[in-house]
C-alpha cells in the first residue's frame, strides 16, 4: 500500500513538472492562421435543379413580417359570448418569441420590448403597444380533420384474425405447438 502511496505522489510530481517547466513550443513563421470571417457560399441552385432566376425572386416575396418571431402555442380566454370586450380582456397566451420556448402571458403583460398581449380570443390573441393599435394578430394552428372511421354498434364482435401458421418443426431450435389444454368435463366429475 506504501508502494502506491508513493507512485501516486510520483506520478502528481511529474505532472505538475511538466505542466511547470515545460514551454509549449512557439508557431513556425509562415504558417498560415485560420480565418474567423464567414466561408463563402456558392449558389447551388442550377445544380440541384431549380431556376436560377426563379430561386432569386423568392427570397425578396418571401419577406417574412417584422411579428413573424412571435409564435403562438396556446390560448386560455374567458368563457361566454365571443368578442365581447370583458372577455377579451381576460386570458392567458402561451406565445414563443424567436427560438425561445414558449412562454405564458396574461392580457397586458408585456411580451417582448414595448409589445404587450392586448388580447385573446378563443383561437387567438393580439399584440400591439400598450394603449396602441394591433401590431400582430396572431391565429393558432389549424385543428386536423376529424377522424373519419365509424366504431360498430354496442355489443358486436368483431371477427377475429386469422391464425398464423405454425413454424414448422424440422427447423432446429423450435418446438411445434403444444395442443390446447382441455377442462374435465361435467360428466367426467
Amino acid at each position: 500500500m506504501t508502494l502506491g502511496v508513493w507512485a501516486l505522489v510520483a506520478a502528481a510530481a511529474v505532472g505538475w513538472g511538466l505542466r511547470v517547466f515545460v514551454q509549449a513550443q512557439p508557431v513556425p513563421a509562415g504558417t498560415p492562421v485560420a480565418d474567423a470571417s464567414p466561408m463563402l457560399q456558392a449558389d447551388l441552385t442550377r445544380l440541384l435543379g431549380a431556376d436560377p432566376a426563379q430561386a432569386a425572386a423568392a427570397p425578396e416575396a418571401a419577406a417574412p413580417s417584422p411579428d413573424a418571431r412571435f409564435r403562438l402555442v396556446g390560448v386560455v380566454a374567458a368563457k361566454g359570448a365571443a368578442g365581447t370586450a370583458r372577455n377579451q380582456r381576460e386570458g392567458v397566451a402561451l406565445i414563443a418569441v424567436g427560438d425561445r420556448p414558449p412562454r405564458a402571458f396574461r392580457v397586458g403583460s408585456l411580451v417582448e420590448g414595448d409589445t404587450v398581449l392586448q388580447a385573446v380570443s378563443a383561437r387567438g390573441a393580439e399584440l400591439g403597444p400598450r394603449g396602441g393599435p394591433v401590431r400582430a394578430t396572431l391565429q393558432m394552428p389549424a385543428l386536423p380533420p376529424p377522424a373519419t372511421g365509424v366504431l360498430p354498434p354496442a355489443g358486436v364482435t368483431l371477427p377475429s384474425p386469422p391464425p398464423s401458421a405454425p413454424p414448422p418443426a424440422d427447423e432446429p431450435g423450435l418446438r411445434p405447438p403444444a395442443p390446447p389444454l382441455r377442462s374435465p368435463s361435467p360428466a367426467l366429475m
